[in-house]
């Protein structure tokens, strides 16, 4: 930099230069911090009002989310060396998401659940017709049905959870939860990370940062219960908390490996801060479930 101030013409010095650029990594970590919990701040929003709404809005929300969910993780798929049948797979992902909301309004789940299963199963086969040899192509067809089982299946159980008594309570507390965990492993591991947790899974991921996720788990947890006076004690609160920590962690590990073995570092781009959509979520898929039978099974 060059200072044509009147009367004086220098260099500038490094201070000078520190002023007018970003200073590194710190920066980045800080603006990938605040993008981070802008997204957040965005999805969660949206999430609670489709969940207070109900109904076809909650329904509207996961069935878009699991179009886009199954559409990248079909495209992990395919950066694996895989050939899944994309349409097929965001197709029935969709599909799962209408049955399951026909079947939580009071259809049998025979007519509802089960076709769209089998059906759907039955399209993914179109797999096997690109003419690759048996072992391929069965792998082409577990692509294209664990593209949309992984997304819609598992989605599919925030209209179970939504569904249950005080269901939109236990709904909102789970994505408070779910927030609160990725904001507070985030921010700790950025500041405080030292020690790797899963190196060569996910190098970023530390044990500080996962220790500020599950405080912060816990601690929402308890403090939702409390403010939507939900039917468990604070041990059990906090139990859940622990429980959706490791659910979240467990899921973004497994999608980690997956993203690395198709050589990408996101899972798409449509989410600031977070990547793909599926990088946001994964830390949600395998909580539905978790929240859903932590309910019938611990609340009375």
């Amino acid at each position: 930099l060059i200072d044509v101030s009147p009367g004086r013409v220098r260099v500038a010095d490094a201070a000078d230069r520190s002023a007018h650029q970003p200073s590194g990594r710190r920066d980045l970590a800080r603006w990938n911090l605040g993008s981070r919990l802008a997204s957040t701040a965005v999805l969660v929003s949206v999430t609670m009002a489709a969940i207070w709404a109900g109904g076809v809005w909650l329904t509207a929300l996961l069935a878009a989310a699991a179009a886009v969910g199954a559409f990248e993780l079909a495209g992990l798929a395919r950066g694996a060396g895989l050939r899944p049948v994309v349409p097929a797979a965001v197709v029935w992902s969709v599909a799962i998401m209408v049955a399951v909301h026909l079947y939580v309004a009071g259809d049998s789940l025979r007519v509802t659940v089960v076709p769209v299963l089998a059906g759907g199963a039955v399209v993914a086969l179109a797999a096997l017709a690109f003419g690759r040899d048996f072992t391929a192509s069965t792998r082409d067809f577990l692509a294209t049905g664990g593209s949309a089982l992984a997304a819609g299946g598992l989605l599919s159980f925030g209209l179970l959870l939504r569904g249950l008594e005080d269901g939109s309570e236990w709904s909102v507390a789970l994505v408070l939860v779910i927030a609160a965990a990725d904001v507070g492993g985030y921010a700790v591991g950025t500041t405080l990370g030292r020690h790797k947790l899963a190196p060569a899974i996910s190098p970023a991921k530390t044990w500080e940062g996962a220790a500020g996720g599950l405080a912060a788990a816990v601690g929402i947890s308890i403090a939702a219960v409390a403010v939507f006076d939900l039917p468990v004690s604070v041990g059990e609160a906090a139990g859940l908390g622990a429980l959706l920590w490791a659910g979240g962690l467990i899921g973004d590990l497994v999608v980690s490996a997956v993203k690395r073995r198709a050589g990408v570092k996101d899972s798409g781009h449509i989410v600031p801060g977070h990547g793909g959509l599926f990088d946001r979520l994964d830390s949600i898929v395998l909580n539905l479930v978790l929240a859903y039978y932590f309910v019938l099974w611990v609340a009375p």
